[in-house]
């Protein structure tokens, strides 16, 4: 209504893009439905994330194994596409 009236005035461009969301919405919220679809790999990289960043942080070397088992790490697997 008010961009129409603006419009009409000359006060505003007739190409304005009136989305009020920004443009990677859909893929944000594609990105938080895998993540809901799969929270236990996702809990089991952030494990690993943190472990890791950790260990870069003070410049150590170790292994994923010694710190959270040979048990806790899982096989790569290829995710199913939903």
């Amino acid at each position: 209504m008010l961009l129409g009236e603006l419009q009409a005035a000359g006060e505003v461009p007739d190409s304005v893009n009136t989305d009020p969301l920004p443009p990677h919405t859909l893929a944000m919220a594609e990105l938080v439905n895998g993540i809901v679809r799969r929270s236990d790999m996702v809990v089991d990289a952030l494990q690993h994330l943190k472990y890791v960043s950790s260990v870069t942080m003070v410049s150590a070397t170790t292994s994923v194994a010694e710190n959270l088992g040979a048990a806790t790490i899982r096989s790569p697997q290829r995710l199913p596409r939903t």
